[in-house]
């Protein structure tokens, strides 16, 4: 049996994509965990239950349907930690992946932070969120739900921790920006660091997966939102059910539609508080990261 590859994150970086039309049979690859199984068995275990043994038990049971020459994948961005919660639980996984797997050769998928961040706040918008930029990228340590931290997007302290536990040569970084520009070179460095059997004839690049709606719109989905349940707001002012839901489906697909676009405006808001608010503050770690992972192209990226 191969190496397990174990995809830990970051989330907004493609990693749907390479779950879903990568990491299958046809390309040399087999998913032996599933995101309920890594949330079970990994990220919302209670303390006490945190322990290796039953993680390798059930992805020895996923592999042994595997051909001898595929490679076993767990991918599952919540690994590297809930972004919505500060990173939380990002160094416990690592170190728990570490005791079940210790043979396991590490991905991690980086995207330049002013990007991430302003899709990270459209992905909790989607999932119901309320709060505006400037009350989402508080680092307050006000109770509930989200909690922002810049800390989990300087990446060199994760990477770093991966490095660490599995060994440097058994860590690779790639970008999401590589992915986007020359997706047949990024699948060929990955299935050449997996060692899988194929190293060609990927395939071409499509829809992205789970690609958010515009950001203009992000005012009106949020104010849509206070008459929507979702799992950032579980108990909307008033849940109107489908019709909510179906309201913000229709505001979202609205602000795509090249005719609408004067309703919404041309601005980019999100990433226009995102770079007045976050100038600077990553660029002592990108400079860290090239240093730890020479060749890695952080063109675009705070140096």
């Amino acid at each position: 049996m191969k190496r397990p590859l174990l995809h830990v994150g970051y989330h907004k970086t493609g990693t749907t994509w390479l779950q879903n039309r990568f990491f299958v049979s046809e390309y040399g690859y087999g998913k032996v965990l599933d995101h309920e199984a890594v949330s079970a068995l990994i990220v919302d275990a209670p303390e006490s239950a945190r322990d290796a043994k039953p993680i390798t038990a059930a992805a020895s049971a996923g592999s042994a349907a595997l051909g001898p020459d595929h490679v076993p994948v767990i991918s599952s961005e919540i690994l590297c930690g809930n972004p919505f919660h500060g990173g939380a639980g990002g160094a416990e996984n690592a170190r728990l992946l570490a005791a079940a797997f210790p043979d396991a050769r590490i991905l991690i998928t980086i995207r330049e932070q002013m990007r991430m961040l302003t899709s990270v706040y459209m992905q909790y918008v989607s999932r119901g969120g309320t709060r505006s930029p400037e009350d989402f990228f508080t680092e307050e340590n006000a109770p509930g739900y989200p909690r922002f931290r810049t800390g989990h997007f300087r990446y060199d302290w994760l990477i770093g921790l991966y490095r660490d536990l599995f060994g440097a040569g058994n860590v690779l970084v790639l970008t999401q920006e590589q992915m986007a520009s020359d997706l047949a070179g990024f699948l060929a460095k990955l299935s050449a660091f997996a060692e899988a059997p194929r190293q060609d004839g990927f395939p071409a690049r499509t829809a992205r997966a789970g690609a958010s709606y515009p950001e203009t719109a992000a005012p009106l989905l949020r104010r849509i939102n206070r008459f929507r349940a979702g799992p950032a707001s579980p108990e909307p002012t008033f849940d109107l059910g489908g019709v909510s839901a179906g309201l913000y489906r229709w505001a979202g697909a609205a602000a795509r539609h090249p005719v609408l676009t004067r309703a919404y405006g041309r601005g980019r808001p999100v990433t226009d508080h995102v770079t007045g608010r976050f100038a600077g503050r990553f660029a002592d770690s990108n400079q860290t990261l090239g240093r730890m992972v020479p060749g890695l192209d952080l063109t675009g990226y705070e140096m």
